[in-house]
């Protein structure tokens, strides 16, 4: 079933989603057979989108967004790396597919299991969120001390992108960070 969000739920939606979905910067090779407390959170959602799309030319803006935010400060530009967008575009067209947010799955997997097959070492993070663009995506990330940690991390130089249309709720987005 889908249902629109009205305008007091989403911004409740909206500013809930950033608190409880926080960033998560975790060493790989350490996080191993560990799991983060927050690196399997999940918000199911009251809605969702029947098939979602990914958005590729949102990808790219949001990426440039990113590097716009990262030379203002000095810090070099991420490239996108195939293999974390390939991961990044799963994960977000799951979340609004089925109808969540969070950086775990409804089947329980964390985003160090998705992360893992394509990451072997170093820190990786993950910033993940529902907005309707990717402006206010980027937004919210920013406004987020945790999730602008992961966009300013000097170690991150590579980035996946994936941005999902999610129906009514807006897009779904996960950005996953790695050396």
């Amino acid at each position: 079933m889908r249902r629109r969000l009205d305008g007091t739920a989403r911004r409740v939606l909206i500013l809930f989603i950033p608190l409880v979905v926080s960033l998560l910067i975790i060493p790989l090779t350490q996080a191993k057979g560990s799991t983060a407390s927050d690196s399997s959170v999940v918000v199911q959602l009251n809605a969702s989108a029947p098939a979602a799309r990914v958005d590729a030319p949102a990808e790219s803006q949001l990426l440039q967004l990113i590097n716009d935010a990262r030379t203002a400060h000095g810090l070099s530009r991420l490239y996108m790396d195939p293999s974390l967008r390939f991961v990044a575009r799963e994960h977000s067209t799951d979340m609004a597919t089925h109808g969540y947010v969070g950086h775990g799955t409804l089947s329980g997997s964390s985003f160090l299991d998705r992360l893992s097959p394509v990451v072997r070492q170093g820190a990786v993070g993950e910033n993940v969120t529902l907005a309707q663009t990717v402006e206010e995506a980027h937004t919210i990330f920013l406004a987020s001390t945790g999730h602008l940690r992961n966009i300013m991390n000097p170690a991150f130089h590579r980035i996946g992108i994936g941005v999902a249309n999610a129906g009514d709720v807006g897009v779904a987005v996960t950005e996953d960070f790695a050396e």
